[in-house]
């Protein structure tokens, strides 16, 4: 049984994973800046809600505190929740640029810095990224209103590259594109189900080691060009 860190667990891929964590066992504390809005999930007893805003300093310090204080420890720290603006450069605004930053690069930054010390020896470090963050790959997205998405997750996989040079020889980061998924951000056009996308991610999870350590792969461990 592993204990798992899911951040905006409230929807989509999040709340998808945290149902399957569960459902096979593993204990999950589950964050959203709006317990309110979470699903009811199956075998509660083996989850823990907590409050996190990704968007405030203060919040991803109290949180780390409260994990410190009820001695948890992490094997699993998926940096799940994101945002995705829908706009192109040339009507893109400077605050939308710095808000997918804030959300999708900074947020997991700071978060896993707060809590690395309650990481397990064999932690696994997912960030949740896209195919959209490929160098290699992002001429395939020409023309999609992916710009500031695009830049924000593509600074998330060097966070993941730069962070795999500083992590243990048991301990793994990793960047995992899970496609496109009917989501809010994904939209109903999308082929995947967060449920299916959630049920190969955690086999995934499950199968990463320190062999994996600095890599980019998509949900079902295909390699993905940096």
């Amino acid at each position: 049984m592993a204990t798992f860190l899911i951040t905006g667990a409230n929807r989509g891929i999040g709340a998808a994973l945290t149902e399957s964590a569960l459902s096979a066992g593993h204990k999950v504390i589950a964050t959203s800046r709006d317990l309110g809005k979470m699903p009811d999930f199956k075998h509660n007893d083996q989850l823990t809600l907590l409050p996190l805003e990704l968007t405030s300093d203060d919040s991803i310090n109290q949180f780390a505190k409260t994990l410190i204080k009820k001695k948890i420890e992490i094997d699993y720290l998926i940096n799940n929740a994101g945002i995705s603006l829908n706009n192109h450069f040339f009507a893109a605004t400077k605050d939308e640029l710095e808000y997918s930053l804030r959300v999708n690069l900074i947020a997991p930054f700071l978060l896993t810095q707060k809590v690395f010390q309650v990481l397990s020896k064999q932690a696994k470090i997912v960030q949740l990224s896209s195919g959209a963050a490929s160098l290699t790959n992002t001429h395939q997205f020409k023309g999609t209103p992916l710009d500031t998405y695009a830049i924000s997750k593509s600074a998330l996989n060097m966070f993941t590259l730069r962070l795999s040079l500083q992590v243990s020889s048991e301990q793994a980061v990793v960047a995992i594109s899970p496609g496109w998924v009917k989501t809010d951000m994904g939209g109903d056009q999308a082929p995947d189900t967060p449920e299916y996308v959630a049920a190969k991610l955690l086999d995934t999870l499950l199968n990463i080691g320190p062999e994996d350590n600095g890599t980019f792969i998509d949900f079902a461990k295909k390699p993905i060009d940096w």
